[in-house]
């Protein structure tokens, strides 16, 4: 039986369509809730860190400890209008910190206990060849900050910006070697009276 070219060529169309939908269908959707997402999260935070790590105060305090300074990374307060994880900020800056490599991390309170466990642990049972000796240094600098967020209407149309701000303090005396500010992220969204 011999088939004409037009019903040779279908399957290899329905083959191209199927790859289609499944390529389009599994690709990531963007975000477009007008909420703020963990691109946004990211973003924000190595342009605060790159500018943090590149001003001033940070290098006359870098030239003052003649070391690599410790930072330990603190809460962000929420003090926008929606419910917000501002861990996911912490953690954020932490990464950020971390791959700059200008800084070196200081360990959060819960680490730090497990930390002194263990060296409690091998002070009683190690071998002598394995025993570490502690020798534990503190944050040089603390850094945290806030988030928040201001609603722009125009009928129904609305911008939500979000603006982090941080600041780093050095840890003996309380002083703010710097201070920073990022409104990059704006979300625009339409909606209708009743749902706001």
């Amino acid at each position: 039986m011999k088939q004409n070219k037009l019903t040779k060529g279908i399957p290899v169309a329905i083959i191209l369509i199927l790859l289609v939908f499944c390529i389009t269908g599994c690709s990531k959707s963007a975000n477009t809730s007008g909420y703020w997402n963990d691109a946004d999260v990211k973003k924000v935070c190595e342009a605060l860190i790159r500018d943090c790590l590149s001003s001033d105060g940070v290098d006359q305090a870098k030239k003052d400890l003649l070391l690599t300074p410790a930072v330990f990374v603190g809460k962000f307060k929420n003090e926008s209008s929606e419910h917000m994880d501002t861990s996911i900020i912490t953690s954020a800056m932490e990464a950020a910190v971390a791959d700059d490599g200008r800084m070196v991390l200081s360990a959060d309170s819960s680490k730090k206990e497990q930390l002194l466990a263990e060296l409690g642990f091998q002070q009683d049972n190690a071998d002598g060849n394995t025993f570490v000796l502690a020798f534990a240094s503190g944050a040089n600098f603390l850094l945290t900050g806030s988030v928040t967020t201001v609603l722009d209407r125009d009928g129904n149309n609305y911008v939500r910006t979000y603006f982090v701000t941080a600041e780093l303090i050095k840890v003996p005396d309380n002083q703010r070697v710097w201070t920073g500010k990022n409104s990059d992220v704006k979300k625009t969204f339409v909606r209708t009276e009743s749902k706001l």
